[in-house]
């Protein structure tokens, strides 16, 4: 029988989060290429169309070789930002965080497979983390940290999220509720180790035994 779904996770591609997040490195130096091949372009056909006018390469103007030059980096940088763009929107597609009663699952099916399931009992605290741009925009980050410290595979990071500190306080919740749960299940073991019950043969034997005791009591009564 398959599980109940108590919270699904899908984090929603933001171009303009996703240039601020620390992984948006990717799409900064993109940015910045661009940025930078067209402030080049412009100086070369503003400052230098006067110096290099008359300055010739293999028969043609240096002014119209550079500018090709620009154009053509320009092009592959822009290629680049959309293909970029593409990879991350269909890997968010591709990614989930499903929780149920006792775990959660983490899956990606985007390239390279990934799948993770982290035990409630293992988890040792949940974090959302919110920086002043976050807030602007609506997003933050989820931090689960297990019990296996110094392990860079443990825990999990949940970018992206859109109202996180409603979804912090759900999971939050799932996890101290399990928690609770199995607290609660170890005290009802824990007294039921002390509690042993009384089999009727040692009743039997008991009770014989005080019969014969006070039989032998009433012979020494003269």
């Amino acid at each position: 029988m398959d599980k109940e779904i108590k919270l699904k996770l899908k984090p929603r591609f933001n171009f303009f989060y996703e240039v601020f997040m620390p992984l948006g490195i990717k799409f900064r130096a993109d940015i910045i290429a661009i940025i930078a091949g067209i402030i080049i372009l412009l100086a070369i056909n503003l400052a230098g169309k006067d110096l290099m006018a008359d300055t010739a390469i293999l028969g043609f103007n240096l002014i119209d070789a550079l500018n090709v030059v620009c154009i053509v980096l320009l092009g592959l940088f822009a290629l680049k930002l959309i293909f970029d763009i593409v990879l991350k929107v269909l890997q968010y597609k591709n990614m989930s965080y499903t929780f149920y009663d006792d775990n959660l699952v983490y899956e990606d099916n985007f390239l390279n497979q990934q799948k993770k399931i982290i035990k409630y009992e293992n988890i040792k605290e949940v974090e959302v983390r919110r920086t002043i741009f976050d807030r602007i925009m609506g997003y933050g980050i989820i931090i689960i940290s297990t019990n296996a410290e110094g392990n860079f595979r443990s825990g999990l990071i949940v970018y992206g999220v859109e109202h996180p500190n409603e979804i912090y306080e759900q999971i939050n919740d799932l996890v101290h509720t399990f928690d609770k749960e199995i607290k609660n299940n170890q005290k009802v073991e824990m007294k039921s180790e002390w509690v042993q019950p009384v089999s009727n043969e040692v009743v039997n034997n008991t009770s014989t035994e005080n019969e014969e005791d006070f039989k032998d009591s009433l012979k020494n009564i003269k």
